[in-house]
């Protein structure tokens, strides 16, 4: 068996440019066109994530925070005179929330309805969410943790279901979700 190959000389190896001197002007504005597209596109993403990330730092800083208003019921601390009744963490409106404190010398004859923040509570501090972050309405969250174990209200309520509270980019767009159940746990979804 014998095999013969046979090259044959290609007629374009010997083909020149009819024109020497560069690109035509189509060619370079078809090139301009395709990097500006994808420059948007770059630009477009890398805007996309910064939001994500400013919402994920704000759902967390959120988390963090109702965990601290637990962990300070946790701890038997006075701020004067009386004992500390609750802390809470209570919703101001669609960009901000607080952590405050009850004291009363008589905590055991307060009644429930009076664990929220109301004339008698003490702000501790005010928080901010990141610009253009926002509570998703209903935003009228109050949640109360009485010491020590603590035991956990939700608008004044002992026995709730699931809470979620609901942070998004502006009036639409992405969301994340801050959970807490009656047991305490506080989740980021």
């Amino acid at each position: 068996m014998n095999f013969k190959f046979i090259v044959k000389k290609s007629s374009a190896i010997n083909h020149q440019l009819k024109n020497d001197e560069g690109f035509t002007m189509a060619e370079l504005l078809v090139a301009m066109a395709v990097i500006s597209i994808l420059s948007v596109l770059t630009v477009t993403n890398i805007k996309n994530g910064t939001n994500e990330q400013a919402l994920l730092r704000s759902a967390q800083t959120f988390a963090s925070d109702i965990k601290k208003a637990q962990n300070l019921a946790l701890s038997p601390k006075k701020y004067g005179v009386n004992p500390v009744c609750f802390y809470g963490i209570d919703i101001i409106d669609n960009s901000s929330y607080r952590l405050y404190y009850r004291d009363s010398a008589n905590c055991a004859g307060l009644n429930q309805a009076q664990y929220r923040f109301n004339g008698q509570a003490v702000e501790l501090e005010v928080f901010s969410l990141e610009s253009g972050i926002q509570f998703a309405p209903p935003n009228n969250h109050d949640f109360a943790f009485i010491p020590p174990e603590p035991i956990i209200l939700y608008n004044t309520n002992v026995n709730f279901e699931d809470k979620i509270v609901v942070l998004r980019i502006g009036n639409a767009g992405n969301t994340r979700t801050v959970t807490i159940n009656k047991f305490g746990n506080v989740e980021v979804q």
